[in-house]
């Protein structure tokens, strides 16, 4: 959330994406999972950040629930999660349900190959 400059602790509890803005008026947001937007308009804040590309973030976040912490979810054991890791956490589970029905030795090959990319990676 870093990248407002000294509005990145009120931008993360107020609008709580991703986000850069610049001297210039732009604000850059990533929507994770969604999209990228950039808005843009000239007039800046006391911080330096673009007056009317913070309102829109903010009411555009009050308005679509954007936030990484509009979306929290309770787990069986009472833990909260977004839904982002939420969907991140069963996405990893179906594909450890997939490779566990793989054959072994296939497992041993693609590791081995794995693993030779990384030594060439690193020389």
């Amino acid at each position: 959330m870093l990248g407002m400059y000294d509005y990145s602790g009120e931008w993360s509890v107020n609008v709580g994406l991703p986000a850069k803005s610049g001297v210039s008026g732009a604000v850059c947001l990533v929507i994770p999972g969604t999209l990228g937007l950039c808005i843009y308009s000239p007039r800046l804040d006391e911080r330096g950040n673009s007056v009317r590309g913070v309102e829109f973030c903010m009411r555009a976040n009050r308005r679509f629930k954007w936030s990484i912490f509009d979306r929290l979810v309770s787990t069986e054991d009472g833990e909260e999660m977004t839904e982002l890791r939420k969907g991140s956490l069963e996405r990893r589970n179906r594909e450890k349900q997939e490779n566990d029905s793989i054959p072994i030795d296939i497992k041993r090959k693609w590791e081995a190959e794995e693993l030779c990319e990384v030594k060439k990676r690193k020389l």
